[in-house]
């Protein structure tokens, strides 16, 4: 017969499962803030000439079936085909700059979710 004992603070038991339980809610939350700020710098950084390009941009995340976070910032589409072209100036793109400074802050929220 196996015999498991459970001594402890019930209330606090119930509180820890509750801040697991929340784990994925946190995370997206933290995660959406800094891609939010991540995409705020990429308006900054964008090149504009009649407008549209910037105007074009927009940021949106999801959880996928495996349960990872998946955010995305993206430019284009039929307001700016041409997105792909003007965000490759000088090498790397916007974006890939943009979220090369913002690693640190991506690790922070995951870690802020985890406390």
């Amino acid at each position: 017969m196996a015999t498991r004992r459970f001594d402890g603070d019930v209330n606090a038991f119930i509180a820890q499962a509750r801040h697991i339980a929340d784990f994925p809610d946190r995370l997206k939350r933290n995660m959406d803030a800094v891609l939010e700020a991540a995409f705020i710098d990429t308006q900054a950084e964008v090149h504009v000439i009649s407008g549209m390009l910037k105007e074009s941009g927009d940021w949106s995340s999801h959880t996928d079936e495996n349960g990872d976070y998946v955010g995305e910032i993206s430019y284009g589409g039929a307001l700016a085909p041409y997105a792909i072209y003007e965000l490759q100036r000088k090498g790397h793109t916007t974006l890939d700059n943009v979220m090369i400074r913002y690693s640190d802050a991506f690790e922070a929220a995951i870690n802020e979710a985890l406390e």
